[in-house]
């Protein structure tokens, strides 16, 4: 019993543990105290690079993800890098050597103008996903004036 009762208080309070804000990194957010606090809009690209390519592939994601999947995609970091990795795999599983990729993805939290969400430079090919640990490859919330 106290073992659950340890993991019922510690995993809603992990967010006060990662840099920036909860509703922008999305880190900690899931399994947390943390309801319909905030409205984000994304929109994005995803490339595809390779050694074997002599430029880079731009990538649909409507032809590989249900709408709904579509819509959240780019408002969620996690998800993000599991379709990034899904391409990674599929493109290497055709014989691509070293598949690269990248993305060009911007959000909008509660009003605010678009902003860069996920660093450009950043292969998502070879990043891994961490539950406990921030992710640097999310850009940094810049805090500016709501939309009127």
């Amino acid at each position: 019993v106290t073992a659950l009762l340890l993991v019922h208080i510690s995993l809603p309070l992990r967010q006060h543990f990662f840099p920036g804000p909860t509703a922008w990194t999305e880190e900690g957010h899931r399994y947390s105290w943390r309801m319909m606090l905030r409205q984000k809009r994304g929109n994005g690209k995803f490339y595809v690079d390779s050694p074997d390519l002599e430029y880079k592939k731009r990538i649909n994601p409507r032809d590989y993800l249900s709408r709904n999947q579509y819509r959240k995609m780019f408002t969620h970091p996690d998800m993000i890098l599991q379709f990034a990795h899904f391409l990674r795999d599929k493109y290497e599983a055709e014989g691509l050597k070293e598949a690269a990729v990248y993305t060009d993805i911007r959000a909008a939290l509660n009003w605010r103008p678009s902003q860069q969400y996920i660093d450009p430079e950043a292969n998502l090919a070879e990043i891994e996903w961490s539950f406990f640990q921030h992710s640097d490859w999310i850009v940094d919330f810049e805090d500016t004036e709501i939309k009127k």
